[in-house]
């Protein structure tokens, strides 16, 4: 039973990367920066206490919470 939930967890979650990928390609540059310019926007108050590894992180995942929220498409993975 273990070995069959993290398996479909796992299938949820390249579900997910795919979808988000496609979405990623068929944004047009411009709307993608102006996401990013958003993100980075939100982590301002916390930029000075992070790490680059860390805002990277977040700025990333800030940015694909947007493009998902932008182009209103579904969490598939588990626990997303």
């Amino acid at each position: 039973r273990g070995e069959t939930r993290a398996a479909f967890i796992a299938r949820l979650q390249a579900i997910d990367d795919d979808l988000m990928a496609a979405a990623r390609a068929a944004t047009p540059p411009d709307t993608l920066a102006a996401l990013g310019r958003e993100a980075g926007q939100d982590l301002a108050a916390f930029r000075g206490r992070m790490s680059a590894d860390d805002y990277s992180r977040a700025m990333e995942a800030v940015t694909k919470k947007l493009l998902r929220e932008r182009l209103k498409l579904p969490d598939t993975a588990y626990g997303g």
